[in-house]
């Protein structure tokens, strides 16, 4: 792969991470916010992007964090599986 491709290569998949990093949606008046954590392995001069874990945050209407959720990915079994390991719930008093 010629040097320039490669660094084409390089810019699309880090412009995927910053879209993929803060994606965010509004269902039902409550936010949440998604992030991915990717690592990158170098094969035969090429990078490959390898999908490690995925935080998801939930927002009330005021802003407030509600409820935090992690998971990680493994592959098993022949195909990717998302495995969570913690979930946050808050509760806010409001006087």
């Amino acid at each position: 792969m010629r040097k320039g491709a490669k660094w084409f290569v390089l810019f699309l998949v880090l412009c995927l991470i910053f879209l993929s990093i803060a994606a965010t949606s509004d269902i039902r008046g409550i936010r949440q916010k998604i992030e991915r954590s990717y690592i990158f392995i170098e094969r035969f001069g090429e990078l490959e992007a390898k999908l490690t874990g995925k935080h998801l945050y939930k927002y009330d209407e005021q802003g407030n964090e509600v409820e935090q959720i992690t998971y990680r990915y493994k592959f098993r079994f022949g195909e990717m599986q998302e495995i969570p390991e913690s979930k946050i719930i808050y509760e806010y008093e409001h006087y």
